[in-house]
């Protein structure tokens, strides 16, 4: 039962595949060598579950108790959640922060395993999204620094293009004056 000394890893797992109970106990006298402990036979009556990925669970349910004194926050945290995450979860579902891994019911570890797929589904997502959204970002960017940069590239080209038609302009001013300079010039000698 949770809350005992001996709820763990086997109980969890025994309770999860069916109903297990002790038939008989085997004294310790009963093998050669004699081990420190009497064992015993287990029956386990198979319960028929709903679909659930019995591997994963068992993986779910070592972890959760993989450091028997420590939070379940602290042993569930992995590179796809966090400990706030995991704390927000156990929350959500009428749990401490601080509660252990020998506190939960076996329908407690299915549902937090459940929820806990669904989350890192979530996070994948928006990584992914985040990701994409910088790409975005980026692409944008460079396209901006184009487009900035061949603007000031045809308003180079524009400035010049004025600059060489003020330039014609004054070289035909000069022209011009030089020519009427020429006339008063010549107008001057002969008078």
């Amino acid at each position: 039962k949770p809350k005992t000394k001996d709820y763990g890893v086997l109980t969890v797992i025994c309770q999860m595949f069916g109903d297990a109970k002790k038939v008989i106990r085997v004294n310790r006298k009963m093998f050669y060598p004699v081990p420190n402990v009497d064992s015993a036979v287990v029956r386990i009556d198979k319960y028929e579950r709903e679909a659930l990925n019995f591997s994963e669970f068992i993986a779910f349910v070592k972890k959760a108790f993989s450091m028997r004194r420590k939070k379940i926050s602290s042993n569930l945290e992995n590179q796809k959640l966090k400990k706030s995450d995991i704390e927000n979860l156990l929350q959500q579902n009428g749990f401490s922060n601080l509660v252990r891994a020998e506190e939960l019911s076996i329908s407690d570890f299915e549902k937090l395993l459940t929820e806990k797929n669904e989350l890192e589904v979530l996070n994948s997502k928006l990584l992914h999204d985040n990701k994409t959204y910088k790409d975005n970002i980026s692409s944008l960017e460079m396209q901006i620094d184009k487009l900035t940069s061949n603007s000031t590239l045809q308003c180079e080209q524009n400035i010049n293009e004025d600059y060489k038609k003020m330039y014609n302009e004054l070289l035909l001013e000069n022209s011009n004056i030089k020519m009427l300079l020429n006339t008063v010039n010549q107008n001057n000698q002969q008078n």
